[in-house]
């Protein structure tokens, strides 16, 4: 598929432990605020988040009265989402691991910035549709390039084998946007052929 794994997955655990936004800073990523402006009509409760970080977009979602959880691999990260100020419901979960909820459980499954940092990134994809009934939207970047920025673990080999990874699905959107390519794809409508 076009993926470049360069660690093994104890390797990445390790490596994602530490990492973690403030949490006591909270304030939503430029490509996270371009998507909620543009792309909120694809937003339906309740909302999974795969890669929550220290619950910036939960936040802004529980602020607008939506229902969403958020899932991340960091403990420094979710102990974040619960403790801060403005506590918001998030899991310790490696997105790569079967999830924690029965199929067909959310009717958006958002993700920003997540899954170049993992090794096995199709994981996640795939459980990401197995929980989902609605709508799959994603920001992520589009790596060629033979070496891979820091703690990012996979190299995608271009836009169009990326969207290879949804061909059971129907993507209704994409989308540059700086720096990444946004992705919507439903599991319910049509399916195409790219």
């Amino acid at each position: 598929m076009g993926i470049k794994h360069i660690m093994n997955h104890e390797e990445y655990v390790i490596a994602q432990e530490g990492r973690s936004a403030d949490g006591a800073y909270r304030e939503m990523s430029p490509w996270a605020v371009t998507f909620f402006e543009k792309y909120f009509k694809y937003v339906k409760e309740p909302i999974l988040e795969i890669g929550c970080g220290n619950g910036a977009v939960l936040e802004y979602l529980k602020d607008k009265g939506i229902h969403a959880i958020g899932i991340d691999i960091s403990r420094l990260s979710i102990w974040h989402c619960i403790n801060h100020e403005k506590p918001v419901s998030a899991i310790l979960q490696d997105a790569q691991e079967p999830f924690p909820f029965p199929d067909n459980t959310f009717k958006t499954v958002i993700t920003f910035h997540t899954l170049e940092h993992m090794p096995n990134p199709e994981k996640a994809i795939n459980e990401a549709f197995r929980v989902l009934d609605g709508n799959f939207c994603g920001i992520t970047p589009i790596t060629e390039e033979i070496d891979l920025p820091a703690a990012h673990f996979a190299k995608f080999g271009g836009t169009e084998k990326f969207k290879l990874m949804f061909k059971d699905y129907k993507i209704l959107e994409t989308e540059e946007i700086h720096p990444g390519l946004l992705l919507i794809a439903n599991n319910h409508e049509t399916k195409q052929k790219l």
